[in-house]
């Protein structure tokens, strides 16, 4: 095996299994937001999920570092909730308030 093979190979090994990491930073960033724009408009997890007809699980699992179902309808649902745009939800701009 060559090294260039060898430190590819050791370099996805660490890393989840997403092209570069997107779909989890983009996660990370969709959560961070929602969170932070929901704080900001000093909503809690659950006034959210009554503006969605949702439940509170639901925004917890939305707000997850970790959850990865995002869907497009979801997130105009969120934004239009809470009064911004999509792109705002995507943004990693900390200005997004």
């Amino acid at each position: 095996m060559s090294p260039l093979v060898g430190k590819a190979k050791q370099y996805f090994a660490s890393r989840p299994l997403t092209a570069s990491g997107f779909l989890v930073s983009t996660s990370l960033t969709i959560s961070a937001n929602i969170k932070r724009l929901r704080l900001a408009r000093g909503l809690s997890q659950t006034d959210l999920a009554k503006r969605l007809n949702t439940s509170q699980s639901t925004i917890a699992l939305w707000e997850s570092p970790h959850y990865l179902g995002y869907s497009l309808l979801g997130l105009s649902r969120v934004a239009f909730a809470l009064g911004v745009d999509v792109s705002d939800l995507l943004n990693k701009s900390e200005s997004l308030t």
